[in-house]
């Protein structure tokens, strides 16, 4: 799994630094989160969406920063299927392109889940990180957009060693939004949504903080808008109560459509710096 890791100007080895782990989006790779402008496109997308380096946001702050590339995005892609290959002809790849959908098919066939595969390669970023004398492992936060917020789902809440999640353009319901809205197979265990909805599983992450944010204007919200993002975080809300750590987590909003607004920076400062 390449990645890159984005060390502070001026940190010395003998203080081992603060975490985060930011995970692209759909659309997105290892180096638009870092800001590395390796191509046109990822150039064109942060003048598009220029917030969503966060990844070397945090790196500027003092984070130690690790920046991905998940199964089927940048490097990871996978070849163009066969099928794809002969209605498509022979198109040349798209550095922020994404094959998570072909990945997500092929998993199931084999009795098993992208959610699954994706979890372990994130938990086997975490195995790394925890060796490394710079980094200090308890205090390792993860963060991400879209579908960087799906991950950070999932991580944080089967990883006890994240100790702080952001999770922003994520936080909505299964069959108000989710099944109405998101398009790619990526976002589906099968039948969990059965039994199951987004708040109970970021509930999984109580007591650990984490922060939330939703564009009001998100198309992803689905038909009943932004209030589908708040009747998930107020289930959140009720487990955290129960552990008395109502402080460890938020939720911002903000004006505007599906996309990462960094509302969230002074939180993560509060706990990891």
């Amino acid at each position: 799994m390449p990645f890159y890791m984005m060390v502070p100007e001026g940190s010395q080895a003998s203080h081992p630094l603060p975490v985060m782990i930011a995970l692209p989006a759909h659309g997105a790779s290892k180096e638009s989160v870092a800001g590395v402008l390796s191509s046109p496109g990822v150039r064109e997308k942060l003048e598009w969406s220029p917030k969503e380096n966060y990844g070397q946001v945090f790196a500027r702050k003092g984070y130690l920063v690790f920046c991905p590339d998940p199964p089927g995005f940048g490097e990871r892609q996978e070849p163009l299927s066969m099928e794809d290959a002969a209605f498509l002809g022979s198109p040349s790849q798209n550095p922020l392109g994404s094959s998570c959908k072909n990945l997500t098919i092929t998993a199931e066939a084999l009795g098993l889940t992208f959610a699954g595969l994706a979890l372990w390669d994130m938990m086997g970023l975490v195995d790394y990180i925890s060796t490394l004398p710079a980094a200090d492992s308890a205090r390792i936060g993860c963060c991400g957009f879209s579908g960087g917020g799906l991950d950070t789902l999932w991580l944080a809440a089967m990883d006890d060693r994240i100790r702080l999640a952001v999770i922003s353009g994520y936080l909505h319901s299964t069959g108000k939004s989710i099944l109405e809205t998101h398009l790619c197979t990526c976002n589906f265990v099968p039948e969990l949504w059965l039994n199951y909805d987004i708040g109970d599983i970021a509930a999984l992450i109580a007591p650990r903080p984490a922060f939330y944010e939703n564009g009001i204007r998100d198309i992803l919200n689905g038909p009943d808008g932004i209030q589908d993002p708040l009747n998930q975080f107020h289930k959140i809300q009720k487990i955290y109560k129960l552990f008395e750590k109502e402080d460890a987590i938020a939720h911002g909003s903000f004006d505007g459509p599906h996309m990462w607004y960094g509302l969230g920076y002074e939180f993560v400062d509060r706990y990891l710096l």
